[in-house]
């Protein structure tokens, strides 16, 4: 009488020691994931609905990235990793005639983090417009490379 109710326990104590451990397992892989991402600053041009309406606006863009999410374009013009660079391209491109939103993410991806540690150098020197352009340019394809082809 006794063994019958000792299996159920201990095989209850299992199961739940199993359960447990696996929980625990995933939990830390993805703290580990989240701690490795970083908060980068997107320079959003506009959201767009209407297909018609992104292609016309879009035309006037010399570079820009375009992510499509539920049925909404999304037109990015730059990346950066400090929100005051973000600030300041804003301000540049205001001059220009371009509303920019400023768009706080995070991304994990350490080859395009690299990348874009390295042209933050380059965007920190640049007031100018032009070269403004090509570095945000560059950063775009590292993006569109490293981040949204893998």
């Amino acid at each position: 009488m006794k063994f019958s109710f000792i299996v159920p326990i201990i095989f209850s104590i299992l199961l739940g020691w199993l359960f447990g451990n696996f929980i625990y397992k995933e939990y830390n892989s993805f703290d580990k994931n989240y701690s490795k991402a970083k908060t980068v600053y997107f320079l959003q041009q506009g959201v767009y609905t209407n297909q018609d309406n992104y292609k016309q606006n879009i035309a006037k863009l010399d570079s820009y990235t375009t992510v499509q999410d539920n049925q909404k374009y999304y037109v990015y013009i730059g990346i950066t990793n400090s929100y005051k660079d973000a600030l300041n391209i804003q301000k540049i491109y205001s001059k220009h005639g371009y509303n920019l939103y400023i768009k706080e993410d995070k991304i994990n991806n350490e080859y395009f983090l690299n990348d874009l540690k390295q042209y933050s150098v380059l965007l920190k020197n640049s007031n100018d417009y032009e070269k403004l352009n090509n570095v945000l340019k560059a950063i775009l394809a590292s993006y569109e490379e490293n981040v949204l082809e893998s």
